[in-house]
């Protein structure tokens, strides 16, 4: 498990799993919670409910990943860089479980189409902000991996 140790490896990983959630973030900022308003009232459960099972799978372990690999790059070599990592990833882990996830439960309760509307764009103004957070992450990802 020495690689566990190579701060290098530990630098790519971080890059690619910022890459990835930059990506992702903006996908559903840009394209996905828009496209929520036009989601038809007959098919809004299912609809939600797909997006939020399949987006689950593919950012859980990114944000995992990055969890482990801030944390472990901080202990490896506490900076000022490596701390802003860590405190940028813990700050859009508590982001996601304290304000977007109520949001989606919301969201997957309300028979009310006016209320989903309004959720929607709470849920849009609050993933800008994590949007903006994830692209400073990919910064401090990019700088870290250039040594």
């Amino acid at each position: 498990m020495s690689w566990l140790y190579d701060f290098g490896l530990l630098s790519l990983i971080q890059l690619v799993a910022s890459s990835a959630m930059f990506g992702i973030i903006w996908l559903v900022q840009l394209v996905l919670y828009p496209a929520f308003a036009s989601i038809d009232e007959s098919r809004w459960f299912g609809f939600h409910k797909l997006h939020t099972d399949n987006i689950t799978w593919l950012v859980g372990p990114l944000m995992c990943v990055e969890l482990a690999v801030s944390l472990a790059t901080f202990l490896m070599r506490p900076s000022a860089w490596s701390g802003v990592g860590l405190a940028l990833t813990l700050s859009l882990w508590a982001m996601t479980f304290f304000r977007s996830v109520p949001l989606h439960m919301r969201l997957s309760r309300s028979r009310d189409s006016a209320e989903r509307t309004v959720l929607v764009e709470a849920l849009l103004r609050h993933n800008l902000w994590r949007s903006l957070l994830w692209t400073a992450r990919l910064i401090v990802a990019v700088v870290l991996a250039r040594g």
